[in-house]
């Protein structure tokens, strides 16, 4: 896929997750600007809280808007 093609992939993935309560790993590392590594590596370290379902992993919307404005607050 070309650069554009995956940028529109990404923000309509980001703007249906506006709209949803539960992210999975994937659209929670689109929502964070992140990749799915640094999403595990968030949960390692105890900075994100995951929810298991049916051996997935899923994360709050709620909770990713507070990672959002606690790594602001230490810029």
């Amino acid at each position: 896929m070309t650069k554009m093609i995956k940028n529109v992939i990404n923000s309509n993935t980001v703007f249906e997750s506006l709209n949803k309560k539960w992210l999975t790993s994937n659209e929670a590392a689109i929502y964070l600007g992140t990749t799915s590594a640094g999403i595990r590596n968030q949960v390692w370290r105890g900075q994100l809280v995951p929810y298991k379902r049916l051996g997935r992993l899923y994360f709050e919307r709620d909770d990713l808007d507070r990672q959002i404005t606690f790594s602001r607050k230490g810029e």
